[in-house]
């Protein structure tokens, strides 16, 4: 056995480093409900020290109708957003994910936007705070549609860039609001850049980011924070977050690299 293996770390950082807990504080919460397990055996102590040939599993229920709600739970906590009591948008609401976990974090009213119908989750769509706006392109959303500004706006769209919603979005947001955007690099980079849908080049997510970056304060934004996505795409894609607002300061370019090359390490890859 390589000395590597052997080296032994406490298991609410693994459980972070592992994705199975979004911080060390929800790690320490699992164990403390019984919910962790070690090589099939109950976890009792934060501290229990475990090796990279341990088997960690969780027995969870689901806190939310998609895991999209564990993804935007991880960027509130990074961001240090609270949206309890505020009005929110939620864009490319799907099945609910985001809109769940606003609302389980207490928001006071989202609008669910969504350019398909019937994916909201029925639990949402019942939900007396949430607004149900299906067929609506987020491109052509305007005051008249949502008839109020919001303090906070989420975003998770596929198969096109978030810099084309942008522009849409200015009279909707507050002036002192915020949007979190998931960002995936694979739908803001050039086609030609992609290998099966995929891209697997560190450097060149260094490139699609920072021009993202650009790509948003020529709409009038400013990318203010970034950090990664807790979890990959569906077909494996590394994604991440912006906290995106009107006015403010910019994201220390370096500290984007240094967000690149942490999630890059956490997952193992060189290149």
């Amino acid at each position: 056995m390589s000395e590597k293996n052997l080296q032994k770390k406490r298991i609410d950082e693994v459980l972070v480093e592992r994705r199975l807990a979004t911080s060390r504080l929800e790690s320490k919460r699992l164990i403390i409900e019984g919910l962790v397990f070690l090589n099939g055996n109950i976890v009792q102590k934060s501290s229990t020290s475990v090796s990279e040939e341990d088997i960690i599993s969780i027995k969870e229920p689901r806190r939310y109708v998609s895991r999209g709600g564990i993804k935007l739970e991880f960027a509130l906590d990074e961001f240090k957003v609270s949206p309890k009591d505020k009005v929110a948008i939620d864009i490319g609401s799907s099945t609910g994910g985001f809109t769940d976990c606003l609302l389980k974090l207490n928001a006071k009213k989202i609008y669910a936007v969504d350019v398909g119908a019937g994916q909201l989750d029925l639990s949402l769509r019942n939900d007396p705070r949430v607004v149900v706006l299906e067929k609506v392109n987020a491109r052509n959303l305007s005051i008249k549609i949502i008839q109020e500004q919001a303090d906070l706006i989420v975003m998770d769209v596929s198969f096109i860039s978030i810099t084309k919603i942008l522009p849409a979005l200015k009279t909707l947001l507050k002036d002192n609001g915020l949007i979190i955007s998931l960002v995936k690099p694979q739908f803001e980079g050039e086609r030609s850049f992609l290998r099966k849908g995929i891209i697997k080049d560190k450097e060149l997510h260094k490139k699609i980011l920072l021009n993202t970056i650009e790509q948003i304060a020529k709409a009038g934004f400013i990318v203010n924070r970034t950090t990664f996505s807790p979890i990959k795409g569906g077909k494996g894609n590394i994604e991440f977050f912006f906290l995106i607002k009107k006015v403010g300061n910019f994201v220390n370019l370096s500290d984007v690299n240094k967000i690149v090359e942490e999630i890059w390490e956490k997952i193992g890859l060189k290149k």
